[in-house]
């Protein structure tokens, strides 16, 4: 069978200061404090600063719009009676419109809770809440943070609500933004006789005035706007509201038991008693009575919150004083400490001052040597380098003399690879010089025709000319060719006539003298 808690809704007063857990109330556990949770808001900024912050660029141009300066809103108003923040204004009625100048509640506040003591509390059945309270009264605070953390109850459920409120809350934060603005939710689950539960502020703005602000703090017209409209047969907005809010809730258990695979928490239905309706005027009663007693729980309540603010002023300068005594008496013992501490370090230095005196005057004197070690140690150094500078100069010369031989060697290894290709080629040319000269020797020796030695000279000389002589010597072969006959007749007369004289000077007959030279000149050949 699945279970089934309340779901509840209530109209709570706007309590920032316990809300923001500033003080722990009397009611919850200080070591309980990490289960609280900031849902929603900015804790560095008031209620009334978020409030004034919703309505400025309305305040803004409803101020604009005035032609006296005595009608406008805050600093710039020149009535001392409106120069006052918006939030102050409705707070106070200055700033409110309507019969009577009807107060409007700038801030509302809501308590949503799943389930109750019995069924969900922070704590297990087992635990005894006069005896709680009666150790924390006694100022047994630390034991009773340990009795309430030893009961504190482990339920899935306890984690389950907690989650549902949460996700609850997201979604009446973006139920209608424009009239319902969220400016704070938290959870507190550090009330050891209680359930955990959701505190939500809210401000219910109108919109859509043409006369005055455009918007502003109206709590019916919000609600009418959002849809929750007071009929004859309906409740009133506030009341339509706090039901929505419930209905989330419900819905949001369904969700969470979907998402996270359990059997879902079941709604315990309404009592309905406040539905029942009856005449017009018993109506009336019940709904001044009603207000009656929502007057008086507010008072009831500002009562207790001025009484707990009390207590806990009392309570924090009580401690204050103890703290300030013990803190009093640990500096008078660390100061008696400290002067006999003093006293002991002032006659160990008088003890130890001429040992300074003496060790400061060994200190000078190695001073004095360790700068005269760093001197010297600075000249070998300066020395060294220069040493090291002028070896790795002479390095860099050889080194360029080396480059300067290598590339001197290469070139002159080229120069004898030129030559020795020159050698081969004049020896080639030799040879060749040698086979026409062995062939002219040869010629003459066989007393061939002397054109044909002539034009073989010619061509080893041809050989070493330049183009102008090569051509030349060309022409004179040409010209040797073509007289070739007639030269080889005049040279075979010419020896023949030399052999005659040959033989008469053989024989003694010849003794012309020009015969002798002609017969020299014959062996000179």
């Amino acid at each position: 069978m699945a279970e089934t808690m309340t779901v509840s809704s209530s109209q709570g007063h706007t309590a920032e200061w316990h809300d923001q857990r500033l003080t722990t109330p009397v009611n919850a556990d200080v070591e309980l404090s990490s289960r609280n949770e900031f849902w929603i808001g900015d804790m560095n900024s008031t209620d009334a600063d978020k409030f004034n912050e919703i309505f400025q660029d309305s305040v803004d141009d409803f101020n604009a719009k005035q032609t006296r300066p005595s009608r406008k809103m805050g600093a710039e108003s020149t009535s001392q009676e409106r120069q006052k923040s918006y939030y102050d204004g409705v707070v106070d009625g200055t700033f409110c419109y309507g019969k009577g100048k009807q107060k409007e509640t700038p801030i509302q506040e809501v308590v949503l809770q799943i389930g109750n003591k019995d069924d969900n509390g922070v704590t297990d059945k087992d635990f005894d809440m006069e005896h709680w309270k009666t150790l924390k009264k006694s100022g047994h605070e630390k034991e009773a943070s340990e009795y309430a953390i030893s009961h504190l109850n482990k339920s899935e459920n306890t984690e389950r609500t907690k989650r549902i409120l949460h996700k609850a809350v997201e979604r009446i934060a973006t139920l209608d933004p424009e009239h319902l603005i969220v400016i704070r939710a938290t959870y507190h689950g550090d009330e050891p006789c209680g359930t955990g539960h959701g505190h939500l502020a809210y401000v219910l703005r109108a919109t859509g005035y043409e006369k005055g602000m455009e918007s502003r703090v109206a709590s019916v017209k919000a609600l009418e706007q959002m849809g929750f409209k007071k009929t004859k047969e309906s409740e009133y907005g506030i009341v339509q509201l706090h039901e929505k809010f419930k209905e989330i809730i419900e819905e949001e258990m369904i969700n969470d038991a979907i998402e996270y695979g359990y059997e879902a928490i079941q709604r315990t239905p309404d009592s309905g008693e406040h539905r029942k309706r009856s005449d017009v005027s018993e109506f009336r009663e019940m709904a001044a009575e009603r207000q009656d007693l929502k007057e008086l729980q507010m008072e009831v309540n500002d009562a207790v919150a001025d009484n707990q603010l009390r207590e806990f002023a009392l309570e924090q300068r009580e401690n204050s004083v103890k703290r300030q005594k013990a803190l009093n008496d640990e500096k008078s013992k660390e100061i008696n400490d400290r002067d006999e501490q003093v006293r002991k370090k002032e006659m160990a230095f008088s003890e130890k001052n001429s040992e300074l005196i003496l060790r400061e005057s060994n200190v000078l004197i190695k001073e004095s040597e360790i700068d005269e070690r760093e001197e010297k140690l600075k000249k070998k150094q300066e020395q060294d380098e220069k040493d090291f500078q002028m070896k790795e100069d002479k390095m860099e010369a050889q080194q360029r003399v080396i480059s300067q031989r290598e590339k001197s060697v290469s070139e002159r290894e080229n120069s004898v690879d030129v030559k020795e290709n020159e050698v081969a080629q004049k020896s080639a040319e030799y040879g060749k010089k040698l086979v026409l000269l062995d062939s002219l020797i040869d010629d003459v020796q066989s007393y061939k025709s002397p054109v044909s030695v002539a034009k073989n000279v010619l061509e080893i000389l041809k050989e070493s000319m330049n183009e102008k002589g090569k051509r030349v010597t060309s022409d004179m072969i040409g010209v040797l060719t073509r007289n070739t006959e007639m030269l080889n007749r005049k040279y075979q007369a010419k020896i023949n006539e030399t052999r005659v004289k040959r033989e008469q000077i053989q024989k003694g007959t010849y003794f012309d003298m020009s015969d002798e030279q002609d017969e020299r000149g014959d062996r000179s050949l």
